[in-house]
């Protein structure tokens, strides 16, 4: 789809040092002129293994403003 081509991971913080439940973090960019929904997106969080541990889906609403930012 053209429209999520103007979304990027713009910052991640995947693992970061010390005791960090629920400190992992994504942030994504819009570089495009309109406002690009991302309802219904999928974050997969992977684990060291072949399988997936958690996946969180973007609500329903969700949406990045253009030159905004999602964290």
């Amino acid at each position: 789809m053209a429209v999520s081509a103007q979304v990027v991971i713009n910052e991640f913080l995947p693992n970061p040092s010390g005791p960090d439940s629920g400190y992992e973090w994504i942030e994504l960019y819009n570089s495009g002129g309109t406002t690009v929904s991302i309802a219904g997106w999928e974050i997969w969080v992977a684990t060291s293994g072949p399988t997936y541990s958690q996946r969180f889906t973007l609500p329903v609403g969700a949406e990045i403003n253009a030159g905004g930012y999602f964290l």
